[in-house]
């Protein structure tokens, strides 16, 4: 009895001691305070006389830090410096061996870059040591370790000279790591402009890699205040940048696209999204809690992925309310999360409240996690349920929890967005998730996880997610260029010509018409595609009306192209995660092509055998007619390539929802055109559409042409914990 009784007695104990235990959340920011001490809290690197500078907003942090703000004359000073630096060359061994040394510095200094992100972010040093620093690691190692694809003989890309990546406030130090990592590893020089917040991350960043022994010439960190300023404007139009990479919001993406329309400079987007998670009935709520949680509140919204809309199979979704209302009850408060809006702006305490008043209004629940303190004086984590309360564009870090009766609408939901960046599914059966992965509008796919950010996976941001590539060798790829292939623009921008205001009928008539092939085609097997092009070259053969020149060159790229489609589908094994690569098509694709015959069948060709539908747009249309009757011929789905002989239709072309992508053949030798082309880039801003600029003798390889006609949606799932795919 007596034992009995001290096993009671020392289990209470235990208890006691474990419930009060801190778990290591001391926090400590003494490296932060020393490093910002020796950088005299002012951060300038623009070498002007005059400097002005701006408060930079922190947290548990009492002294003042200041960083400079930009303008022309600033910009100009750093043009200067630029172009007199050394030209000096580092093989791509050297490279990968930098990359590595600097993926070691970064975890020796994960105390110091974790506690600089609390005081200037809000991120908890916990979850920049156990997420972002890991991502950084993994993507400098990735790159570090195929650097050396770029020296094959047979690979014909060469980096550009210099690259301009702006990273705004509102990101962590994993942005810049996934942005430098590639360009480095290409070969590029770089510039990295980051804004306020992220100045004293910024510029540890560039002494840790300069520790690492990356050359001075390879890189500069400038830190600025003056979002859209003069000086950034200034800068990022210089041709000085062949590259510009922007990882940001939407209204800074469209403002620099829109500056840089018409200009040469190869233009990335990343913007940030609302993520969408669905849950199925068979899933695991408890880990699908977490995951929540996890996705949407730990860094706040400062990810580009941020977990936003949840929706859960009807079924299920009283008991999932129940579950997650008592895990976020179980979410700790930290003491800073009061004053966390002084450093993120999505994370006002004001907004939360007017939104919570705005559900009150409509009679939309909401639940917000336990607070000690009263829940108006800190931001807590807040979710809505039953109703969709927050505006698309509003990214404040709460979470909306709608039920789905079945998949079908499950996906509608998940795709009712005008984002496509990445999604989570949740079930324990094979079949429906691959059913509904199928469908989701998103490059990036969870199963039954989220947030998990691989570097081999290629994100390629689908509708207004953005522009480009970023991870795997694409991502490589996205700082190069084919040799020989350039684009020079006129120094004034001038009318170019006629262009159709109006929102025409035909135009419209036959975008629809070619959207309904689309997704006809579409829904052929890649190997039902090669046999209906191989016939289509067949029939080319026979034909007695076409020149035999015309014959040979459109038997051999349909031959050629037929078969590129065959190995669209890869998988991979890394550690316990499934990575599935699916190569999907565009939907609708306008070629607005101008002399070069043979590179339009080679585009064509392509875009279809890629699954796409083409609209066509040329001044004669000489052998084409043929050529198109004898796709009816072959049983190709109607209108799968359209011809139109004006090039009057550009506006409605452009701005049409349905068309995915505007392809504009131009030439420096033909100004008006050259001026159109022009047109084409500052049309394409308000919708984020992408758009790709090329000259008449412009080269492509099958990479290049994969690129720009389909779209690479990846699926990470946990071998570990969920099925294999």
């Amino acid at each position: 009895m007596v034992y009995g009784k001290n096993l009671c007695v020392e289990a209470e104990l235990i208890k006691e001691i474990f419930n009060n235990m801190s778990y290591g959340n001391k926090i400590s920011i003494e490296n932060a305070k020393k490093y910002l001490s020796d950088q005299t809290h002012k951060f300038h690197n623009f070498g002007t006389k005059n400097v002005e500078y701006e408060k930079i907003n922190t947290i548990l942090y009492e002294e003042s830090m200041f960083v400079q703000k930009f303008n022309e004359a600033d910009a100009e000073n750093v043009l200067a410096r630029l172009k007199e630096r050394k030209n000096i060359d580092i093989d791509q061994i050297q490279r990968s061996r930098l990359l590595k040394k600097l993926s070691a510095e970064i975890k020796n200094n994960s105390n110091i870059i974790a506690e600089l992100a609390l005081i200037t972010q809000g991120v908890s040093t916990n979850v920049t040591k156990t997420v972002d620093i890991p991502i950084v690691c993994d993507y400098l190692e990735y790159y570090g370790s195929i650097s050396y694809l770029t020296t094959y003989n047979h690979f014909q890309w060469s980096p550009y000279d210099n690259v301009l990546i702006i990273v705004p406030d509102h990101n962590t130090i994993s942005s810049l790591a996934m942005t430098f990592a590639p360009a480095f590893a290409a070969g590029c020089r770089i510039v990295i402009l980051v804004e306020s917040q992220l100045t004293p991350i910024g510029y540890l960043f560039g002494d840790i890699c300069k520790k690492s022994g990356i050359p001075d010439e390879y890189l500069e960190i400038l830190c600025c205040s003056d979002r859209y300023g003069t000086g950034q404007i200034h800068l990022q139009k210089d041709q000085f940048f062949q590259k510009v990479m922007y990882v940001g919001d939407a209204e800074g993406g469209k403002t620099l696209k829109y500056s840089l329309g018409g200009f040469p400079q190869n233009l990335s987007l990343l913007i940030k999204s609302k993520s969408s998670m669905i849950i199925h009935n068979d899933s695991d709520i408890y880990s699908a809690c977490d995951a929540l949680i996890e996705g949407a509140w730990s860094h706040y919204g400062l990810l580009p992925w941020n977990l936003h809309n949840v929706y859960v199979q009807e079924s299920i979704y009283e008991n999932f309310l129940k579950v997650l209302k008592a895990k976020m009850n179980s979410i700790n408060i930290d003491i800073f999360s009061n004053n966390i809006g002084l450093c993120n702006k999505y994370c006002s305490v004001e907004n939360l409240q007017q939104l919570i008043k705005k559900s009150k209004q409509f009679g939309i629940d909401y639940y917000q996690s336990a607070a000690t303190d009263g829940e108006n004086s800190k931001f807590l984590p807040t979710l809505f349920y039953g109703a969709q309360i927050i505006d698309e564009d509003d990214f404040t870090p709460v979470v909306t929890i709608l039920p789905y009766r079945n998949i079908t609408e499950a996906v509608a939901l998940a795709n009712n967005t005008k984002y496509g960046l990445a999604a989570s599914i949740w079930s324990e059966t094979e079949s429906i998730i691959k059913e509904i992965y199928h469908q989701l509008q998103a490059s990036l796919i969870w199963v039954n996880s989220y947030g998990t950010i691989n570097p081999q996976a290629s994100l390629c941001p689908y509708k207004e997610s953005g522009l480009g590539y970023f991870g795997g060798v694409e991502g490589l790829l996205n700082y190069m260029h084919l040799d020989g292939n350039t684009l020079k623009p006129y120094n004034v921008y001038e009318s170019p010509g006629h262009v159709d205001n109006a929102k025409n009928e035909a135009v419209c008539a036959k975008v629809a018409v070619s959207k309904k092939s689309f997704l006809v085609w579409s829904k052929y097997s890649a190997l039902e595609r090669c046999k209906l092009l191989q016939k289509l070259a067949d029939e080319i053969e026979k034909n007695g009306k076409l020149p035999q020149e015309v014959k040979n060159w459109w038997i051999h790229i349909l031959y050629e192209y037929s078969t590129k489609g065959l190995l669209d589908e890869t998988i991979t094994f890394i550690n316990k995660t499934s990575l599935t690569t699916i190569k999907e098509s565009l939907g609708v694709i306008v070629i607005d092509a101008n002399r070069d015959m043979d590179l339009i069948a080679q585009l064509v060709i392509f875009a279809i055998a890629n699954g796409n539908a083409v609209i066509l747009i040329v001044k004669t249309v000489d052998y084409l007619t043929e050529i198109t009757k004898l796709f009816s011929a072959c049983g190709f789905p109607s209108n799968l390539l359209t011809i139109i002989t004006t090039e009057n239709y550009l506006k409605p072309l452009i701005e049409h929802e349905d068309v995915q992508s505007y392809w504009y053949e131009t030439s420096t030798d033909d100004k008006q055109r050259f001026n159109r082309a022009r047109h084409v880039d500052w049309r394409t801003t308000y919708n984020l559409k992408n758009s790709f600029i090329y000259e008449t003798d412009h080269k492509f390889d099958d990479i290049a042409l994969n690129m720009i006609s389909s779209k690479k949606k990846t699926i990470l799932s946990n071998v570990g914990n969920s099925i294999h795919l």
